[in-house]
């Protein structure tokens, strides 16, 4: 209940801010924004077990979910699969979407074989499936 009120007080807060009126003109381009926001308050309180590239990267070459975000600053955002490589040869780790191909890596985002439109903010392990086990078992 207590993390509940904090969510709550901040979403108060954030209703206070400038951003927060808007015009007729800028409503849907900002609505994506405020949207956004609230919902990082509320990942700040609550464990949905996803990591932020900022405070840890997953094993090298290890397949995770990821969180993208749009590169031109529209705030979208879209889940998907990917792995995280490190080429010890180079020095040099980049993301490879399995949709999108290699992330934000200038060798490949002119369209073949990857994508400068995105980057990953945030991910999470992929979870082995276990079938249920039948009652009685």
């Amino acid at each position: 209940m207590q993390e509940l009120e904090k969510i709550l007080e901040e979403i108060e807060q954030a209703k206070r801010e400038p951003w927060y009126r808007l015009s007729n003109y800028d409503v849907k381009h900002k609505l994506d924004g405020a949207i956004n926001r609230i919902v990082d308050i509320i990942r700040k309180h609550m464990n949905d077990s996803w990591i932020p590239v900022e405070k840890d990267l997953p094993k090298n070459e290890s397949e995770v979910w990821v969180i993208l975000e749009s590169t031109y600053g529209t705030g979208y955002r879209t889940y998907s699969s990917a792995r995280y490589l490190y080429f010890e040869n180079y020095g040099e780790s980049h993301w490879c979407d399995n949709h999108y191909g290699y992330l934000e890596w200038d060798k490949y985002s002119d369209g073949h074989g990857g994508s400068s439109q995105y980057k990953v903010i945030a991910w999470q392990p992929i979870k082995p499936y276990r079938p249920e086990r039948s009652i009685g078992e």
